[in-house]
């Protein structure tokens, strides 16, 4: 097996044992009132993560029981004063850092060995870059990145307005009525009443939902109905977060087709790093259609902070 096939099995399946526990969607976060916390970015850039290191950042923050979403390489926190907590005792060589994955496609001609004719073909190139939470690093000066230790909430009340905004500003065309949430290809949005949903983030998460859908036709994205679903999914729960929005409560869509997505992610360990890269391209596109940029991670900056 080569190396690449290595790292794309090997992060399916933690992926899929994730899944298979019952206890966690791995691109769902949940949400905290503290500062600090929400979608994972770098330390050093201040941009998020994309593609499938969202899911695996969280993965790493639920094992540990971390919060905040600060990381950083080994040589960044150093950079920055810091210094890498030792392994624990308990913790397996090669697992106290969380390897996160860059992704790119390189172009590579060949020549047709019947033809002769020059022809090009797309290689998915993969590499792991080790980063570690600021939980992990020790110095005082860093704990402005960290989680607030306790925080006293006044009442429930969470401001939904970023999301009414982002919404606004997509200008998408957006129906109310009936009892179903669906996307008419090349129509419109249509969407129950805001009332008929348990909670405002039930009908944010939702309503994402099916953006994520019309960005696919917009994108040019075509895939099967259940990879699509999951495209959708994650999509969802990275604008959520990016926005600083509660996730729905509501997996019955997820658990629908979790069996489909398992099938897929056993049969093919390519599967979860495409579906988690499509959300991603129509996250950037909604992001910076609504106003709220979203910046990638370069292999430039985490060359360079591995150097």
């Amino acid at each position: 097996m080569s190396k690449q096939n290595e790292i794309q099995q090997r992060i399916t399946d933690q992926i899929i044992v994730a899944l298979e526990s019952g206890s966690i969607l791995p691109w769902r976060k949940p949400w905290s009132a503290k500062s600090n916390v929400g979608y994972a970015c770098n330390v050093i850039s201040q941009k998020l993560y994309r593609g499938i290191n969202p899911m695996l950042l969280s993965l790493h923050q639920n094992r540990f029981g971390f919060e905040s979403r600060h990381f950083g390489t080994f040589n960044q926190w150093k950079k920055l004063g810091g210094i890498v907590k030792q392994r624990p005792a308990d913790v397996r060589p090669g697992e106290w850092g969380c390897p996160i994955v860059y992704y790119n496609i390189m172009t590579k001609k060949y020549g047709d060995p019947i033809t002769g004719i020059e022809v090009e073909r797309n290689i998915p190139i993969f590499r792991t870059f080790t980063v570690f939470s600021v939980e992990q690093v020790l110095g005082d000066h860093l704990d402005k990145y960290r989680a607030d230790k306790e925080i006293v909430v006044e009442h429930d009340f969470i401001d939904f307005e970023p999301a009414e905004r982002f919404l606004a500003n997509l200008n998408f065309d957006v129906r109310y009525g009936g009892n179903s949430a669906f996307y008419r290809v090349g129509g419109h949005i249509q969407m129950p009443h805001k009332s008929a949903f348990e909670s405002p983030k039930d009908f944010y998460a939702t309503l994402f939902h099916e953006c994520i859908h019309n960005t696919c036709h917009l994108l040019g994205i075509k895939e099967n109905y259940e990879t699509e679903e999951l495209v959708a999914e994650i999509g969802s729960c990275y604008l959520l977060s990016a926005i600083n929005i509660p996730c729905g409560d509501n997996l019955d869509n997820s658990k629908s087709y979790l069996k489909h997505w398992l099938s897929h992610l056993k049969n093919d360990p390519k599967y979860i790093f495409f579906a988690s890269a499509k959300a991603s391209r129509c996250v950037d596109y909604l992001m910076k259609k609504s106003g709220f940029i979203v910046s990638q991670e370069s292999e430039e900056e985490l060359t360079t902070a591995t150097a």
